[in-house]
């Protein structure tokens, strides 16, 4: 279930190099697509003043694309959070929402190339909620 946004959240902007609207093209550009239940937040970072990153616990329940196992929890970094003054949620776009633990979501990850081989989901098309009434298709 997506939480209410109120005027304590603001939207992050970013540029795309593809139709986000495609989900063969967000397939594609994943590295990693799985369905995943939040376990638990972790904390979030702020790496960039303008861009906090919530780290979430999730455990796959179901692979679509990529080397993962069903039953292995992973960390994943969400990019948006509260941010740093505790003011306000970063969103990174005006339907993306923060998971919550316990719900069930399909991932659309990608590797970052940092040292740490981040595994980032960005705005709503990299986190979408899997409600029973409503399956998602990839």
């Amino acid at each position: 279930m997506r939480p209410v946004i109120d005027d304590s959240m603001k939207n992050i902007q970013g540029d795309h190099p593809f139709d986000l609207d495609d989900a063969s093209l967000l397939v594609a550009a994943s590295d990693y697509v799985f369905v995943g239940r939040i376990e638990r937040r972790t904390g979030t970072r702020y790496p960039n003043p303008v861009r906090p990153q919530t780290d979430y616990d999730v455990v796959i329940l179901e692979v679509v694309k990529g080397n993962l196992e069903a039953g292995q929890e992973i960390l994943i970094t969400k990019q948006g959070g509260i941010s740093e003054d505790g003011s306000h949620v970063e969103l990174f776009d005006e339907d993306d929402f923060m998971p919550e633990v316990g719900g069930v979501c399909v991932f659309l990850v990608e590797v970052l190339p940092d040292p740490e081989r981040t595994l980032s989901v960005i705005g709503s098309y990299g986190t979408v909620p899997l409600e029973t009434q409503n399956p998602v298709r990839l």
